[in-house]
């Protein structure tokens, strides 16, 4: 992807202009506190806020909940995501909001040189092993399993027990019932997305309808 590509990605995205710059320290550490306008309507309860710069480096941030009224607003991001940001580099600057999605999510979402295949899953192997948690309890926990691979001490296999997956944007389950689709890529490959983020945002490389909340969005053409 080139610079200007991603830059034509990240505007299509609610901007962040961030108008002011404090700091306080917290329970972590440094807490950054940005205060700036939305270029359009961002609902008022607390919620994350993932904003990007124009390079897709990006701070991990809580939106603050603000009255209906209130228009300046209030993203705190902590310490560690400042690691290669400067604080010259945001403050004046519009950055791309993007919910609690990273800039691995945004590259599956935007990145056309990543393939994805139409995939209608089928349970198979998984692999099971127990383990014990820090108040001793026994747990069993299943991973999934290639074949071919070694079983490793302990361990044994499940017919069917890997039966589902989720979608790596907004969690929907899919399994035999609900086909997916999958990415195919040497560094952002294996990744699963359910068919409404495919047909509303992959396959378009359109980003916003992934701000669309679950409970807002319209399954009736799937």
């Amino acid at each position: 992807m080139t610079p200007e590509y991603i830059a034509s990605k990240l505007s299509l995205l609610p901007q962040f202009e961030v108008v002011s710059l404090d700091h306080r320290t917290g329970e972590t550490g440094r807490v950054n506190i940005l205060q700036g306008y939305f270029s359009s309507p961002i609902s008022n309860k607390e919620q994350a806020a993932n904003l990007f710069l124009s390079d897709l480096r990006f701070l991990d941030g809580l939106l603050i909940a603000a009255d209906q009224r209130e228009h300046l607003r209030t993203v705190e991001a902590g310490g560690y995501c400042w690691s290669d940001i400067y604080e010259r580099e945001v403050l004046g600057a519009h950055l791309a909001f993007f919910g609690n999605y990273d800039a691995r999510h945004l590259r599956l979402a935007i990145d056309p040189d990543i393939l994805w295949t139409r995939i209608d899953f089928r349970p198979h192997k998984a692999l099971a092993k127990h383990f014990i948690d820090k108040d001793g309890k026994r747990w069993q926990k299943l991973s999934e399993y290639m074949e071919g691979n070694a079983i490793p001490d302990g361990a044994w296999l499940v017919d069917e027990g890997w039966d589902h997956e989720h979608c790596i944007f907004c969690l929907n389950r899919i399994d035999r019932e609900t086909p997916g689709y999958k990415s195919h890529h040497e560094v952002y490959g294996d990744e699963w997305t359910c068919q409404w983020c495919f047909r509303n945002s992959v396959e378009q490389h359109d980003p916003r309808p992934l701000l669309i909340r679950y409970t807002g969005r319209d399954f009736s053409s799937l």
